[in-house]
């Protein structure tokens, strides 16, 4: 028998090294694109608990810079229900409607009153009187800035009749508001005055502490606020668990004025 030399033979895969091969690739792949969105989602995480952080961490220190800014002259505050008290150490806290509550004027809030009750903040400086309110349908805080140079708005004017300064007796009234009983209304109808991102919540922001006023039963004494701010991402419950963070912060500032 003759072997004809002149054809060739090619080595090839068989369909089973093919299959093997086909699928330590798919495996390969798998496991890649698993790494990768795992990595995505970290970084998605990451940056929500980033951003809740920082608002959280951004409102507490505005306040925190005007507390320690207030002013140690005394003043005094009538409240929504006619109430007149006046306040060592230029820091007021009050109720979403604009009402003084005894327990913070005691040194006993916490105790027997309400944790974190209080939802409006005054801050008495040397030029301005600054508000801190918190709107729990708005999911936002609102800060206001009013100047104690002239009447703050016109007692006389019903439409605006909110709450003014009378410089001459050194004293700031909360009146109501036509169609409202309150200043948290007045001071979050603008919205300019919202000072939380809009790409974050705060699910939960209020006040509690003890500021030194002229009630009988209150000593004279350093006054103290103690708040929490819980901002959270927006649409938090609607959101994928690795995209939505909140951050919880509690604090509290020692007014840095005594009590006459």
């Amino acid at each position: 028998m003759v072997r004809d030399s002149s054809r060739t033979y090619k080595k090839a895969f068989t369909l089973i090294e093919v299959l093997i091969a086909t699928t330590i690739f798919a495996f390969v792949m798998v496991m890649t694109t698993g790494v990768i969105a795992q990595s995505t989602g970290y970084q998605s995480k990451i940056a929500a608990v980033r951003e809740s952080s920082q608002e959280a961490a951004r409102i507490s220190d505005a306040i925190a810079r005007d507390i320690r800014m207030a002013s140690a002259d005394p003043f005094t505050v009538v409240d929504f229900d006619n109430r007149s008290t006046e306040f060592k150490n230029g820091v007021v806290l009050l109720d979403n409607n604009g009402r003084f509550d005894v327990n913070y004027l005691t040194g006993l809030a916490g105790i027997t009153g309400s944790a974190y009750s209080m939802k409006t903040l005054i801050i008495s400086s040397k030029d301005s009187i600054r508000f801190y309110i918190y709107d729990s349908t708005q999911m936002a805080v609102y800060a206001k800035s009013f100047s104690k140079k002239i009447d703050l708005l016109d007692p006389t004017n019903a439409t605006f009749r909110a709450i003014w300064w009378a410089e001459s007796i050194n004293t700031l009234k909360i009146n109501g508001i036509a169609g409202s009983n309150n200043i948290i209304t007045y001071i979050k109808n603008d919205i300019t005055n919202k000072i939380s991102s809009d790409n974050q919540e705060i699910k939960d922001f209020g006040f509690a502490g003890f500021t030194a006023s002229s009630v009988p039963s209150s000593p004279n004494q350093q006054s103290y606020v103690i708040y929490i701010v819980n901002a959270r991402t927006k649409n938090f419950d609607s959101m994928l668990p690795s995209q939505r963070a909140a951050t919880y912060l509690r604090t509290m500032v020692t007014v840095r004025n005594y009590a006459l």
